[in-house]
């Protein structure tokens, strides 16, 4: 009997945790969905997944935070 590796399946996230990670609402992750910013994978009609890869995408992208030091 040959046993064959199945692929790496790459984590999804909940729209919670993205709001988690950024520290935003589920409103916002809406929009940036809808405005194609992240991608989402559709599970359903109504349950959506994001791909860890594509949030990580958006957190590179990102310009750096500013200290504001006086």
């Amino acid at each position: 009997m040959s046993t064959t590796a199945l692929p790496e399946i790459e984590p999804l996230l909940t729209t919670r945790q993205v709001c988690s990670i950024f520290g935003i609402t589920p409103k916002t992750v809406y929009r940036w969905t809808r405005t194609g910013m992240l991608p989402r994978v559709e599970l359903h009609s109504r349950l959506w997944r994001y791909r860890r890869s594509d949030v990580q995408a958006l957190i590179d992208g990102m310009p750096a935070a500013e200290d504001d030091q006086s």
